[in-house]
């Protein structure tokens, strides 16, 4: 069967299989809480908050509970990331350990957790006019961690922004509004902690 053109071009974009950066392999390394430190190629559950290492010796797994962190080349973003087992209050009052990636460090700390979440998409396409589909995208569930070691989750709401970097709180808003910043964006959100570790440095 012979598509148009148009046609082809959909079917690969929705049938083309992307992965994910947990989904693979990195080289990388593990450094216990007994200090060991471990190379190998590594994959990570953060939903489980469990971590594999693969080398010469074989294939181990290790809690979040027995590892300081761990840092690996991500070829999918050509960086290097860094996760650490941190405390975190739970909605109990209960401190459990969690993985958190660095994103940008200073004296208040950007600290992330990534999820897969699905999106609709419309493709728009005449060949296909009022069609959708969905796809997974990696998001973030973004974490401050102040001078003081709390870590806050942040709800994505302004005020509670404000309230986190309440210190700079009217530089804040006017960086916020005349850079027209994005809180669900990655390199936006780094761009604005950067920015109010700079203020309370001056």
């Amino acid at each position: 069967m012979k598509y148009p053109f148009a046609t082809f071009l959909f079917l690969i974009c929705v049938s083309g299989y992307a992965q994910f950066p947990s989904e693979i392999w990195h080289s990388g390394k593990v450094v216990l809480v007994n200090n060991d430190t471990i190379r190998g190629n590594i994959k990570y559950d953060l939903e489980k908050d469990i971590i594999q290492i693969n080398n010469k010796a074989g294939t181990e797994a290790y809690t979040v509970k027995k590892v300081l962190y761990f840092g690996f080349l991500d070829e999918t973003s050509r960086s290097y990331r860094q996760f650490y087992a941190l405390p975190f209050n739970t909605t109990s009052q209960y401190k459990t350990l969690l993985f958190f990636e660095v994103f940008l460090e200073g004296k208040m700390t950007l600290l992330a957790r990534e999820y897969l979440t699905v999106k609709t998409v419309n493709y728009g396409s005449a060949a296909f006019a009022g069609g959708n589909y969905s796809k997974q995208l990696l998001a973030y569930t973004y974490y401050f961690l102040d001078d003081k070691g709390r870590i806050t989750q942040f709800q994505n709401k302004k005020k509670q922004l404000y309230q986190i970097l309440q210190r700079k709180e009217s530089s804040i808003k006017r960086y916020i509004k005349n850079n027209r910043l994005r809180f669900d964006d990655k390199s936006e959100m780094m761009q604005l902690v950067d920015y109010y570790n700079i203020l309370i440095t001056q």
